[in-house]
């Protein structure tokens, strides 16, 4: 006899006690793989990882693409920040790429950013940094805030 010691890790963005309901989801097997349960929030609801999931995004895709390093205007993040997200990180992920690759500049700007990521309502001038769960975070967050609005002459 062999003993294997495996683990399991399934995701899915269906509410599987409604499955189970409809008769389209087995109810042991939901027993069997719900022993520790991780909820993620949506992207939309965790407005703060943006900026860090951006900057992640940028260094590792000009890696990737040969690109020399970039930076992203206080404009374009706010666009970013202010999106609802429905395709969640990997939308995200897909359209830093995108900016990436596309735009020629050393700094993706605020026009770089895609549709329809632009065209949606321009988000609050205040940003609050209480949505920061550290206090470091929400220092770093307001150095870099002030550091780019000075240097575009604000």
């Amino acid at each position: 006899m062999i003993y294997v010691d495996v683990r399991v890790v399934a995701a899915t963005n269906r509410d599987l006690m409604e499955e189970i309901q409809k008769g389209k989801f087995r109810e042991d097997l939901y027993y069997r793989l719900n022993v520790i349960p991780i909820t993620v929030a949506p992207l939309r609801e965790r407005k703060v990882d943006i900026p860090l999931l951006v900057d992640n995004f940028i260094a590792t895709f000009c890696l990737e693409n040969n690109k020399e390093s970039k930076k992203i205007s206080l404009e374009a993040m706010d666009l970013l920040v202010g999106y609802s997200w429905p395709g969640n990180v990997r939308e995200l992920k897909n359209i830093v790429e995108r900016m990436v690759i596309m735009t020629r500049g050393p700094v993706i700007e605020a026009q770089d950013v895609p549709n329809p990521v632009r065209e949606q309502p321009k988000p609050p001038l205040e940003f609050s940094f209480f949505e920061y769960p550290l206090l470091r975070d929400a220092r770093r967050e307001f150095e870099k805030r002030f550091i780019m609005k000075k240097a575009h002459g604000e």
